[in-house]
């Protein structure tokens, strides 16, 4: 064994090689991955900035809803939430295809600019009872409106498009 020590010795390391990308190819990446980061650190702003909208009415419709339920008001918060809606709507769809809308075609307007059916039929009892003596409010229905309310807010596209 010892003999074969000398010769162990006499091996020469290599030079280390360095890691610098020297080929063009490596910069074209490389400024192609900094423009992705950019568009999208633009497009999430833009976003953030168009939802700000959606921000400010949860918040709205979130403070009304304790205000509202400590006080026993359900009707008043089933008029705020679909208030809420109604100014949402005439402000981001044409004043004409929402403005005049009530009971079962105001519901079916709202699912058809959201993303998936949130209102049911028995949402139209929900909103013609905050016009009528007829039929007092309870907390689970009021909240139960309020709830669909916020996912529609959270939810609702810009455009309106039929489903069918």
């Amino acid at each position: 064994m010892n003999d074969q020590t000398p010769i162990l010795e006499q091996f020469m390391e290599p030079e280390q090689v360095p890691f610098t990308p020297d080929a063009p190819g490596w910069y074209f990446v490389g400024g192609l991955i900094l423009a992705l980061l950019i568009v999208g650190v633009v497009l999430l702003v833009r976003n953030y900035r168009k939802n700000r909208y959606r921000r400010i009415a949860i918040k709205q419709l979130q403070e009304q809803e304790t205000n509202l339920i400590e006080k026993k008001e359900y009707a008043g918060l089933v008029y705020f939430a679909n208030r809420l809606m109604k100014d949402i709507c005439v402000t981001k769809y044409d004043r004409e295809k929402c403005a005049g809308l009530r009971s079962a075609d105001w519901l079916r307007f709202l699912n058809e600019t959201a993303r998936s059916d949130i209102f049911k039929d028995e949402d139209a009892t929900t909103v013609e009872s905050i016009y009528s003596d007829k039929e007092s409010l309870d907390k689970r229905a009021a909240t139960d409106f309020t709830s669909k309310t916020k996912q529609w807010i959270k939810t609702h596209r810009h455009v309106v498009t039929h489903r069918t």
